[in-house]
């Protein structure tokens, strides 16, 4: 039986909290690396900060190309694209907002004052960046300015991976295969790859996680033991290599994530194949399902919340896993602080658009206008 049709029978609802909850496993598991290697890098060691890359970006793609088997067979399966467009220019607009009643009222303290980071122009720029494939510059963030990346390549891999499942659904297990052929073989060092980027990501990097997406979409479609036993033996044989090729006590894997080689290819596939053993069996866990229905408002906060850690972290003195449980916790509750009050104000902002539209334009046409615009 498929994972899809097992998950609808169980569920009338349009989501899959399956899917929401392992979505969520993948953001806290971002929070997670965050806390271990910005405000944690000085303390913990490589080994502990390679064990938290096992749960990294890799599976967050694999969640979201087992997502696209509905979302493909949706009236528009760009509907994710469209509400991070949204919400990134939500967020951009409000800090925009805040930091001119800074500047209204810098001169009354110097506390208002010292939240004036950004000028005008910077905020049109990032504003801008909220519709492009650039990357907005938010230097008094510097976790959320190097977590921007990721924006970028998941754009330019789901566009594409949406149209290949339209276009040609038979040939993604080929193609699949193919690519991990590409990483398990080492051809991803190769300097042919050089200068070679699809819509602004490099290529390397594009077909790295366009195998994770098509890994997930088919998965999910696929019967679970065979596929599980298929991505077993995949991982069974990588290890293998990975044993006979690599020669050293303790690696890195940070070393081999940008861009991805062979190691960390490897070591990502340990998640996807951990959560086919567990698809059915996972507790569906509320407060995670809710973090997974909305990744964009946590994945922004928690670089917002991971660069308050870094004045934070250097002055907790403890054993270093202890510290490093202490500042994970405090991460994760800035993070929900942070996400929930950018829900809420986006909630409420567009409650209020709809309200101004219908008063100015009529009913049909306001009520159409507003509705397309999707929660985060």
């Amino acid at each position: 039986m498929n994972l899809y049709k097992k998950s609808a029978a169980s569920s009338s609802k349009a989501r899959d909290d399956v899917l929401d909850f392992y979505r969520g496993i993948a953001i806290i598991g971002i929070l997670v690396i965050h806390t271990a290697f910005w405000s944690g890098v000085a303390y913990t060691p490589v080994y502990f900060q390679s064990l938290m890359l096992l749960v990294d970006v890799p599976f967050f793609f694999f969640i979201a190309g087992a997502s696209a088997t509905y979302s493909s067979r949706s009236a528009n399966p760009f509907t994710g694209i469209i509400r991070m467009f949204s919400f990134f220019l939500f967020i951009a607009i409000l800090f925009l907002v805040l930091n001119s009643v800074a500047t209204l009222l810098e001169t009354s303290s110097a506390f208002f004052a010292s939240l004036k980071i950004w000028t005008a122009g910077d905020h049109v720029r990032n504003i801008l960046s909220a519709f492009s494939f650039g990357k907005p510059d938010y230097t008094y963030f510097p976790v959320l300015n190097g977590s921007f990346w990721f924006v970028p390549t998941y754009l330019s891999v789901f566009l594409f991976a949406q149209i290949l499942i339209k276009v040609a659904p038979k040939a993604l297990l080929p193609l699949g295969m193919i690519l991990a052929l590409v990483f398990l073989c080492g051809a991803e060092a190769s300097k042919a790859w050089t200068g070679i980027a699809f819509l602004g990501t490099p290529a390397v990097t594009f077909i790295f996680y366009l195998f994770f997406v098509l890994l997930g979409f088919i998965a999910y479609k696929k019967d679970q033991s065979k596929i599980f036993k298929l991505i077993f033996g995949s991982v069974f044989f990588c290890c293998l290599v990975f044993m006979f090729t690599w020669q050293t006590d303790t690696i890195s894997l940070q070393n081999y994530k940008f861009p991805p080689q062979r190691p960390y290819f490897i070591a990502s596939l340990l998640a996807p194949m951990g959560a086919l053993l567990l698809w059915n069996r996972c507790p569906k866990i509320g407060c995670i399902v809710r973090i997974g229905r909305n990744p964009i408002p946590y994945f922004i906060s928690q670089g917002m919340s991971s660069t308050l850690l870094l004045q934070i972290a250097p002055h907790i003195t403890l054993p270093w896993l202890l510290k490093f449980f202490v500042c994970f916790a405090i991460n994760l509750g800035c993070s929900l602080v942070l996400a929930e009050t950018a829900l809420s104000l986006f909630v409420a902002t567009k409650y209020v658009l709809r309200k101004i539209s219908r008063r100015l334009l009529p009913r049909e046409k306001a009520a159409g206008s507003l509705d397309k615009i999707p929660a985060p």
